[in-house]
């Protein structure tokens, strides 16, 4: 292993920055502070004198702080005070935005931000496009080492070509190292793009690195140092077993080339509670089995479903993964499982690697999990003969030696159960012609898409093949009125269907992605539709959560609409907006024209 430091802190001698932060402070025209790292936060404090620190202090415990991970939070612990408003992981600067987004009104607000390193571009112009005025304090700032000899030797390392992984943990030691490099600069790049595995502790570092086309193999679950070295462990032991890796502690370099790896672990097989009639049970079935990822699932009411950590709210599927202290938790939702994975596990993506590509399939991913399976339910529910299908097939699905006694009970509960939910879902006789004719109309469009490429995007799945695929298995597989109109008018739908069961066969290669530029007329039909059915109604339900109306009241399609707020798809809205923003101005550009005249492009025009 070649230990390679590219960097150090040096604290900034100029005190103009904190000396402005403390006279704001006085004046109460600072409305709260955003900490961005706990180094700095410390020597934010430690740049006043000690008469001077607890007048800081004092006024910090009169506004919010606010936290963009664990390390600022420990050190604003250390001084007696406490973050009000913490980001998540990844706890990057789109975290931040989004948490503050919806918890903390900042429209007009006076904000200090402690800076690290460089001025986070992103945070503050985020923050001002939202209203609110940015107060930079920078108080330390990035530097090569005082010795760069182990540097000249990490960099020697990649270009003789005798380094197999190469480990960032922060955007800057890429900037660095490059610089390093300097005429051999664009000889770096080729290698690092062609010749070694990349791990990236995070987004941020991923992000720089993609940022020039270096692609990432290895993230870890969490952006931890640990959780990082177990990932590159497991990365081995599956691509590289040849490699030696010593365990026995927590040290990220550049791994030479060479040896042999005698003790590497196993895969980890995922396990989940889930049942054969749910589609986000079938989605996330068929996402594992195309990913080639290990897995087994419970049965839903078993004695080891029961035995289990229960979710906050019980939904299918149901996994069991450890949380960043390594306890088993109950995690679902499908959608951000899938982005887990996708770091957990290398290989057979379906996460298209092009931004534009990547932001519509997050469109349909939605419109498939939040739209078509308002059809889904409206046809199970609503009608008869699929109603008593239902009713009889799903109890069973629990329990198949049952008895007609024992079935009997649970099928009256689950009907009624589910009927009900029927008003959360969209489904009455206000809006069943539009569920119905959208339902036919998006059978039409679908078709005509697969006529010409196996998925959405190309000849490999994305998770918005999944997504569909798993509202599909119950509308043309199982429930007798969609299936027979399926049948009927689409029979290539009612193919493809069974055909993505079980894609564990197909090779995917990098270039089965189609290019933005190459989406062609049916993919636009489909985003139409997008525009047509999906986008009025976030827009209504957005508003009508907000207000706190009781009914989401709206027209679609020209027809009325009518149903209860759905607080999570007003989440939902909110996710695809932030991935939006997130995108570069040029990918953000591209993405927009291609949307424009569908009419899904009202969703982001905020």
């Amino acid at each position: 292993m070649v230990s390679a430091p590219a960097l150090r802190e040096i604290p900034l001698t100029d005190q103009g920055a904190p000396r402005e932060f403390l006279e704001r402070l006085r004046k109460q025209e600072i409305d709260a502070l955003i900490c961005l790292t706990g180094v700095g936060t410390t020597a934010l404090i430690d740049s006043f004198a000690d008469s001077e620190r607890t007048e800081v202090l004092g006024h910090l415990r009169e506004i919010p702080l606010i936290a963009r991970g664990p390390k600022p939070v420990a050190a604003l612990r250390k001084l007696g005070l406490e973050a009000k408003i913490r980001a998540p992981e990844p706890n990057t600067w789109k975290e931040l935005l989004s948490t503050l987004d919806q918890q903390w009104p900042f429209q007009n607000k006076r904000l200090a931000i402690q800076e690290y390193g460089r001025p986070s571009r992103e945070l503050n112009e985020g923050l001002q496009a939202r209203g609110a005025s940015v107060l930079p304090v920078p108080v330390y700032r990035w530097a090569l080492p005082e010795d760069t000899a182990p540097l000249a030797a990490g960099l020697g390392a990649l270009l003789a070509g005798e380094i197999d992984i190469a480990v960032f943990t922060t955007a800057v030691q890429l900037d660095h190292l490059l610089a390093f490099a300097g005429e051999r600069r664009a000889e770096l790049l080729a290698i690092l793009r062609r010749s070694v595995d990349i791990a990236s502790i995070g987004p941020t570092a991923s992000a720089a690195l993609a940022e020039l086309k270096i692609p990432v193999g290895i993230v870890p679950i969490h952006p931890k140092l640990g959780y990082l070295t177990r990932a590159i462990v497991d990365h081995v032991a599956r691509r590289r077993p040849q490699l030696p890796i010593d365990t026995s502690h927590d040290k990220t370099g550049v791994q030479p080339k060479g040896k042999s790896m005698n003790n590497a672990p196993s895969q980890k097989t995922l396990t989940f509670m889930g049942a054969p009639g749910s589609p986000y049970t079938r989605k996330m079935r068929a996402v594992l089995r195309y990913r080639h990822i290990p897995s087994r699932m419970i049965q839903q009411m078993s004695a080891e479903h029961k035995s289990r950590p229960q979710p906050r709210i019980p939904l299918l599927p149901t996994f069991y993964l450890p949380d960043a202290e390594g306890n088993e938790v109950a995690v679902t939702d499908s959608t951000p499982l899938i982005r887990r994975f996708e770091q957990e596990y290398a290989g057979r993506s379906i996460v298209p690697d092009n931004p534009v590509l990547a932001m519509l399939n997050d469109m349909l991913e939605d419109f498939g999990d939040e739209w078509l399976t308002k059809a889904m339910f409206h046809y199970r529910w609503a009608f008869q003969a699929d109603v008593d299908k239902a009713a009889s097939i799903l109890p069973r699905w629990i329990k198949t030696n049952a008895s007609d006694e024992e079935v009997a009970p649970l099928s009256k509960f689950i009907a009624d159960r589910q009927i009900e939910r029927l008003s959360y879902v969209g489904s009455n006789p206000i809006t069943a012609p539009v569920i119905e004719e959208g339902y036919r109309r998006f059978l039409k469009l679908f078709s005509a898409h697969l006529a010409g490429t196996p998925f959405l995007f190309g000849d490999r799945p994305a998770s918005a093949d999944f997504a569909l695929y798993g509202q599909l298995t119950c509308l043309v597989l199982f429930d007798p009125t969609p299936m027979a109109i399926c049948v009927k008018e689409e029979p290539r739908v009612y193919a493809w269907v069974e055909h993505m069961e079980d894609l564990s066969g197909v090779e995917p290669a990098s270039g089965d992605w189609v290019q933005p530029e190459a989406l062609g007329p049916t993919f636009h039909a489909l985003l139409c539709e997008f525009g047509r059915v999906y986008a009025p109604y976030l827009l209504a339900n957005a508003e009508a959560v907000a207000s706190g109306a009781e009914k989401v009241e709206t027209t679609i399609d020209g027809a009325a609409w009518e149903q209860n707020p759905f607080p999570y798809q007003k989440k939902c809205l909110q996710v695809l907006r932030d991935s939006r923003k997130s995108m570069t101005p040029k990918d953000r550009e591209a993405l927009d024209q291609i949307l424009s005249g569908t009419g899904a492009e009202v969703i982001f025009a905020e």
